[in-house]
């Protein structure tokens, strides 16, 4: 089995926005996340040149726009993406299960989480995977995770990613 690339979508794909208000929990939040379009398009050419990619996003079971705004969101801004490459898992359950279900295979130092939410990370390294550091607009100021990171800031070129990801998979 080649190398597997796992993306998280809030955070890193969308922007995360979290009001505390229960503004997530109502019609058209997540439609109306704004993509980071620099990874969005370079996952796609990733994808064309080959790399396998899935997306893996935690949904609130209690917000009932919550799964189909986010599949609609995904099938939108990643069009190129097979939906049956979307995996999403419960708030209260592990990002490798779900992912090791859906490849039918145990997660391995082969299989990537690029995440920026450094529990999920750990929570991957633990279940035998290699997790990545997305970093974002909003965090990585802690350095509280040691492990890879690759810079996801809007700023940063399609190119750039590409080269970072693909080095990190190499």
């Amino acid at each position: 089995m080649e190398h597997i690339l796992c993306v998280d979508m809030d955070g890193v794909l969308a922007e995360y926005k979290w009001s505390g208000t229960g503004e997530e929990r109502k019609e058209g939040h997540f439609l109306s996340l704004r993509a980071n379009r620099n990874l969005c398009e370079a996952l796609q050419e990733m994808r064309k040149s080959g790399a396998e990619i899935y997306i893996v996003s935690k949904i609130m079971p209690d917000a009932p726009f919550c799964l189909p705004e986010k599949r609609q969101w995904l099938i939108r801004e990643m069009p190129d993406l097979e939906q049956d490459r979307f995996v999403f898992v419960a708030d209260d359950e592990n990002k490798s299960e779900a992912v090791a279900a859906r490849i039918g295979a145990g997660i391995g130092k082969n299989i990537y989480l690029f995440d920026d939410f450094t529990g999920n990370l750990v929570e991957w390294e633990k279940a035998g995977g290699t997790s990545v550091k997305a970093i974002n607009e909003i965090n990585g100021k802690g350095k509280n995770w040691k492990g890879r990171r690759v810079d996801i800031r809007e700023d940063r070129p399609k190119e750039e990613i590409i080269s970072s990801l693909e080095k990190l998979l190499a």
